[in-house]
């Protein structure tokens, strides 16, 4: 299981698991959870890390990280799983690989090669009749 299928059961299951909890606790209390199993697993890799010698713009990459992919991702994903149908969040997070493959050009790395093309295809249209079967 990769990372967008946890977010597709997250997203289908937030609804259901929480009752009526504000958006920042059960974000909170996921986070919370997220960090403790990661703690656990990767203790000895913790504990070894000379943080103080890494490089501020390591610090800074962590803070942008933590903040906006983790906290505001996990926040926006709460909040839109109470919101709209389970089918259309769960879409939103396939979206995900579909904009880095498109953006890669766009900031200069990579030119789209056939392997690209044929992932996005696929999702683009798997993502259109999603939307409009639950339409």
């Amino acid at each position: 299981m990769d990372l967008s299928d946890g977010a597709a059961h997250y997203a289908v299951l937030i609804p259901n698991l929480t009752r009526g909890e504000p958006v920042y606790a059960v974000t909170f209390a996921v986070l919370l959870g997220g960090m403790m199993v990661l703690s656990l697993m990767f203790w000895n890799d913790i504990v070894s890390t000379k943080w103080m010698d890494l490089p501020l713009r390591v610090w800074f990459v962590v803070a942008y990280l933590a903040i906006f992919a983790g906290i505001c991702s996990m926040w926006l994903l709460t909040y839109a799983s109470g919101l709209l149908p389970p089918a259309h969040v769960t879409a939103y997070t396939y979206l995900t690989p579909f904009w880095v493959i498109v953006m890669e050009p766009l900031v200069g790395r990579a030119m789209l090669t056939g392997n690209a093309i044929f992932g996005i295809v696929p999702i683009a249209f798997a993502l259109v009749f999603l939307f409009k079967s639950q339409d």
